[in-house]
């Protein structure tokens, strides 16, 4: 396309003020122009027609893009600045992923797209306080760090982990020989009878277990300095240790130290050597642990003379002999002997019978003895006896008391009473009375 004709190339009015003629137009201008609009619309596939004025306008509209178009149809192409033939234009999302290896210098990796992924953003990067930790994130929640696997000579990393369906147990794969291993679940732990250590509160944890041949025990290895201590066994605790279910008699061998209550069994058979308890020595033999209030003192030790007397020792040191049989005024201990004073009213000239019971009776259907001292004077009461009848009898015929297992009677001839020439008072009489009770 040329332009007009003029000094400067652009059009000028005709001014009839300062005699300036206007820029000429000629045919040669006026084709150049009609060529030109002519020829972008028959370029593009149009044929010119004179009655639409808005041709040129509709080949644009039709055949190139605005600027702020959204969409190109087709395969738009464009000169490369490098000679290449690859001049197709590229949206922004494919120079991203195609174009952007050249501008940041490595092939960067696809987000999302993936099988079952979704359109989260994913954010990598180095852990903040550790940069040796590599962190993860997808939109707003952190997955927390990635575990790198380890392989060198002492230690094999892992490609693939999972949890074998079969043994139900976890399950790893050896980098080095592809191998997998497994691991044992809690409860089949449980199950194969481990021990677990795991301590808690001011435990320390068992490092390791051995069977520790000069002491022929087992040796448990704990805390941070490796101690060690040893188990007792069956066998040893047998032979230092007395079995609380042993039958068999077993034996002490050194003194032996009871802290707090010790419990023994009742004992049946008193003819072994079984250990008593409280309950059958309080039941079975005689206590010497007189009350404080008492006034008694403690038997401490019972012993035979030579002379075949028991000898007492109580707490203050005394020795007191006790007698035996021979040394009591009857030589039949069965029989007991009750000594009292009856105290009966007597008339005097009365022939009634008077009746004294015992305090205790004796056994019954035995008869015991009784003694009654003559002639004995208590005072300004006195008594005298000139012959003893039947308490029922008073002719004077039996000499003899009315006795039975209770007390006996005794008749009015028998006995005479004054009290300073009183008749009729409470006599005095001490009675001796000797019998069985069992």
């Amino acid at each position: 396309m040329k332009k007009v004709d003029s000094n400067n190339g652009v059009w000028v009015n005709d001014d009839p003020t300062t005699l300036t003629n206007g820029t000429p137009i000629d045919a040669d201008f006026m084709n150049n122009i009609q060529d030109e609009i002519s020829n972008v619309i028959t370029d593009n596939g149009n044929t010119l027609d004179g009655t639409n004025h808005s041709q040129l306008s509709q080949t644009l509209d039709k055949t190139f893009a605005k600027l702020n178009s959204p969409t190109l149809t087709g395969i738009p192409l464009t000169s490369n600045p490098d000679g290449t033939i690859n001049n197709q234009i590229a949206t922004v999302d494919y120079v991203n992923q195609k174009a952007l290896q050249a501008t940041v210098g490595f092939t960067p990796t696809q987000q999302g797209g993936g099988t079952d992924q979704g359109a989260n953003k994913v954010y990598i990067g180095g852990d903040s306080t550790d940069a040796t930790q590599v962190r993860v994130q997808v939109d707003q929640t952190d997955l927390g760090r990635l575990v790198f696997q380890d392989n060198d000579a002492y230690t094999h990393g892992v490609d693939q982990i999972g949890f074998n369906i079969g043994g139900q147990t976890f399950a790893f794969r050896d980098v080095s020989d592809k191998s997998w291993r497994f691991l044992y679940t809690t409860s089949q732990i449980d199950e194969k009878s481990y021990i677990s250590s795991l301590p808690t509160g001011d435990n320390t944890k068992v490092t390791d277990i051995i069977w520790n041949t000069s002491s022929n025990l087992p040796a448990y290895y704990y805390g941070a300095d490796n101690q060690v201590s040893y188990s007792a066994t069956t066998d040893w605790s047998q032979e230092q240790f007395l079995q609380l279910s042993d039958e068999g008699i077993q034996s002490v061998s050194g003194p032996v130290a009871f802290g707090g209550q010790t419990t023994i069994p009742d004992v049946t058979k008193f003819d072994g050597k079984d250990a008593l308890n409280a309950e059958t020595a309080e039941g079975r033999y005689i206590k010497s642990v007189p009350g404080t209030s008492s006034g008694n003192t403690r038997i401490v030790d019972i012993q035979q003379s030579s002379d075949g007397h028991a000898l007492f020792t109580v707490g203050s040191g005394t020795v007191t002999v006790g007698a035996n049989l021979t040394d009591l005024p009857m030589d039949d201990p069965a029989i007991k002997m009750q000594v009292f004073y009856a105290t009966p009213n007597y008339n005097l000239g009365s022939s009634n019978p008077v009746r004294i019971n015992f305090p205790r009776a004796f056994k019954p259907g035995t008869q015991p003895v009784v003694m009654i001292p003559n002639t004995q004077e208590l005072g300004t009461h006195r008594y005298w006896i000139s012959n003893i009848i039947a308490g029922n009898d008073v002719d004077g015929a039996t000499t003899e008391l009315l006795i039975d297992n209770e007390g006996f009677s005794i008749g009015g001839y028998v006995i005479g009473a004054s009290i300073q020439g009183m008749a009729g008072a409470n006599m005095i009489i001490p009675v001796f009375a000797a019998g069985y009770y069992q």
